[in-house]
């Protein structure tokens, strides 16, 4: 068995034990692959190989920890930003593909928590999808990085990289503005999803917009006769997400059909049938899924 030697006294027994380190360790790392090949000094009888590292003992277990087979060590945690960003210096450092992909998916799902300084690590660590998961999270911030000015991991990293945040911040939402443009297609719901022949018929006495709408099974599209009220409820979403507050996408669904319903904007006729709540719930899933469709093709710089 191979021992690693840090100057914390670290060694890999203290981990692990298994019978052939060498080949573990060499797929770890670049490094310990080229380590390991070098001419290993003579060695008493009994006495381990090692390989001498400056790192502490916590960035060791975090290596190693993070690079062992899953069956037979679970992955690391990493919950806290001091972990995300010793664990992505530690990746980065020895090159290690897998720890990298932990990283991000670390930096994901703290971005919901603190989503400038996720951009900030990500960036430093060159993470792409943790980067415009984070820059994404950011929108709902306002005014535009609100308490985070100071956080001293904006000091890791260059004043471009918060100029490339902030033109996303100010155009993201520039991608949503046909959606509430009587004169674009409709191709984010079908007629069938709508249910048009259930809603208002025979007795409702709404009024209706002329919109084209994407056909159910059909890739062209189709002039149909649209309750008014349904319309008023998509745009009062898009200009609820676009406006100041910069509200969550559940928030701003939530207020357009509290003011639909306080307001009575949809007739008696129409809230009375079962239709209702489904063409409410599925316009809510289509135009969530088309929001965040058109929010990914936003352009956000990345690294190659």
């Amino acid at each position: 068995m191979s021992t690693i030697t840090a100057s914390a006294g670290i060694s890999f027994d203290e981990i692990f034990d298994f019978d052939d380190a060498d080949m573990t360790l060499r797929s770890i790392s670049p490094f310990f692959a080229d380590m390991m090949s070098l001419p290993q000094p003579a060695q008493n009888e009994g006495t381990r190989a090692a390989i001498d590292m400056a790192e502490d003992a916590a960035s060791l277990r975090l290596l190693l920890l993070s690079s062992y087979p899953r069956t037979f060590t679970p992955e690391p945690k990493l919950e806290n930003i001091s972990e995300i960003k010793l664990a992505a210096a530690v990746a980065r450092k020895f090159e290690v593909d897998c720890m990298l992909s932990h990283v991000d998916a670390a930096l994901c799902q703290y971005a919901s928590r603190n989503s400038e300084i996720a951009f900030a690590v990500a960036w430093k660590y060159e993470l792409n999808p943790a980067i415009r998961v984070a820059a994404r999270a950011s929108l709902h911030h306002a005014p535009f990085l609100g308490d985070a000015w100071n956080t001293p991991e904006f000091q890791e990293v260059p004043a471009t990289s918060l100029g490339h945040l902030y033109r996303y911040y100010n155009t993201a939402y520039d991608a949503l503005h046909s959606l509430s443009d009587p004169e674009t297609v409709i191709n984010w719901i079908t007629n069938d999803e709508m249910c048009i022949r259930q809603l208002g018929e025979p007795t409702c006495m709404d009024t209706k917009m002329i919109l084209s709408i994407r056909v159910e099974g059909d890739p062209g599209v189709a002039q149909y006769g649209v309750l008014t009220w349904w319309w008023i409820f998509v745009v009062d979403v898009i200009a609820t997400i676009r406006s100041g507050s910069r509200p969550t996408l559940d928030v701003a669904f939530d207020q357009a059909l509290q003011k639909l319903l306080t307001e009575e904007t949809a007739c008696s006729m129409c809230r009375g049938v079962n239709a209702f709540t489904k063409v409410i719930q599925k316009t809510r899933q289509r135009l969530n899924e088309e929001i965040e469709r058109r929010l990914l093709e936003v352009s956000l710089r990345a690294f190659p």
